[in-house]
């Protein structure tokens, strides 16, 4: 009995058979081409963010926009007076960095701006004597 080994490559399909073997050119053979299989097309997925977590690189964002794992679309907004961006629910700059609490008297850097303390309480940056500094709102 003999035997016949058929391995195909990205250039010939070899015949082995006994003392005799042939290189044939690709689709030389059978009714289909030689093809490599390619693996199965996935949607690119991307990565869920969370609110106030770091985004980009410095002075550079990586993207614009993301998504929070229940779906919510939050933007990459820079921190004003910095070099840092966070993941925020509103698009524009952000008056303060997140990640750090501000406390009514703290110098701000935007007058007008609004912020919230780490009690909840909603406080406006405003010149007193000239200084911007926070402050509760009344």
């Amino acid at each position: 009995m003999r035997t016949q080994l058929i391995v195909a490559t990205t250039v010939a399909f070899v015949i082995v058979g006994g003392s005799n073997a042939a290189a044939l050119p690709t689709g030389s053979f059978g009714s289909e081409p030689a093809v490599p299989v390619q693996p199965a097309q996935q949607e690119p997925t991307q990565d869920t963010v969370t609110i106030g977590a770091y985004c980009g690189s410095t002075y550079a964002p990586t993207r614009a926009t993301a998504k929070t794992s229940t779906g919510q679309t939050v933007y990459c907004d820079q921190v004003r007076g910095t070099d840092a961006f966070v993941w925020w629910p509103a698009e524009g700059i952000l008056p303060t960095d997140p990640h750090h609490s501000v406390s009514a008297g703290d110098y701000c850097i935007g007058e007008g701006d609004i912020w919230g303390d780490a009690q909840g309480r909603k406080m406006f940056c405003k010149s007193i004597n000239g200084v911007p500094r926070w402050q509760l709102a009344r």
